[in-house]
């Protein structure tokens, strides 16, 4: 099968893959970014890319602070958190992340040296070469079509192919997420599995790699459960000592029951760093709503049915301002 041409046809390249391409090309050191607290679209994004640039003989840099919750910790070794001098750097590559301000970085960035793939509505187009795609499910579908654009030769690696799998699968929720107008996916990943991709291990990765007391925790943040507006608006919370070095919350699988619940419009997760007087918030909706837009509002990003936002203030602060926001909006 010839991947090119068949995305060519189905999608077609835009001139910004052209750009990126021969940016890449011309950059020997290159520094791979995302975004604050990554999944698994991040991570994809960043490793695939990475790994397959190293094959160019690039010199590559992955930068992450973490923390890489359950199976992404397998990728923990190849990051890091520390670089002692960025003028070397010829070329930042930043996936996944709409804005500067959820860069995953502890340094200022050259903006003229930093080149942006992304698939949020949301994004502020802040490099000096910008491939925003919102039609897309996840980041790494864009990844997957700039290595198709540079013929990497996906049958030397499977590594590559299996990590792209995972990434997209991630982000479309195992393909619960794709929609009338968000089905790319769906054909790429028949690619990747043509290619050697294997959708089994993504699947006992995401939904088979728990272990007892994980499960426990998810049912003590599901027992949390709380609701407003007739139940339409459905949250819950985890606090700093529900977690620990062993024991990690799956928000994927939280999601995946709390979005059963019939009435549910939007659903939100509160999660609590009370030692950094923060609250991480992720939010889910039916389609007819959009939570982009109110993690716009606290700083944050996304898509219209995923996005999330940090913001500073204990939790009770936090919940009542987000949740009487959402009210605000869509609940008046």
């Amino acid at each position: 099968m010839d991947i090119k041409s068949t995305i060519e046809t189905v999608k077609g390249f835009a001139k910004e893959i052209a750009e990126i391409a021969k940016e890449l090309d011309k950059a020997h050191k290159l520094m791979i970014l995302g975004h604050k607290n990554p999944d698994m679209d991040c991570i994809g994004s960043q490793v695939a890319l990475a790994l397959a640039m190293r094959e160019h003989a690039k010199e590559v840099i992955i930068y992450s602070n973490g923390p890489f919750n359950g199976y992404m910790s397998d990728y923990e070794k190849l990051y890091v958190n520390k670089v002692e001098n960025i003028d070397d750097i010829d070329l930042f590559v930043v996936v996944d992340t709409s804005s500067i301000n959820r860069i995953d970085v502890d340094f200022e960035l050259p903006l003229e040296k930093v080149i942006v793939l992304d698939h949020h509505v949301t994004n502020e187009n802040f490099g000096k070469v910008n491939y925003i795609d919102s039609d897309l499910i996840s980041a790494t579908e864009i990844i997957f079509m700039l290595l198709v654009f540079m013929d990497y030769p996906f049958d030397r690696n499977k590594t590559v192919v299996q990590i792209l799998l995972d990434g997209i699968l991630s982000d479309n929720g195992y393909y619960r997420h794709i929609r009338t107008d968000k089905y790319m996916s769906l054909i790429f990943t028949y690619l990747l599995i043509s290619k050697g991709a294997d959708p089994k291990e993504t699947y006992d990765k995401m939904y088979v790699n728990n272990n007892i007391d994980e499960v426990k925790l998810l049912g003590k943040v599901l027992n949390r459960i709380e609701s407003l507006k007739d139940n339409q608006i459905i949250y819950t919370h985890q606090t700093d000592d529900d977690e620990n070095d062993t024991v990690h919350l799956s928000s994927a699988l939280l999601f995946l029951q709390m979005t059963s619940i019939k009435t549910g419009k939007i659903f939100v997760y509160f999660k609590v760093n009370a030692a950094e007087n923060k609250v991480i918030i992720s939010m889910r909706c039916t389609p007819e709503y959009d939570v982009g837009s109110i993690a716009c509002f606290f700083g944050g990003g996304g898509h219209t049915v995923a996005a999330g936002a940090t913001i500073s203030g204990d939790y009770e602060t936090v919940k009542k301002k987000v949740l009487d926001k959402i009210s605000e909006v869509y609940f008046p």
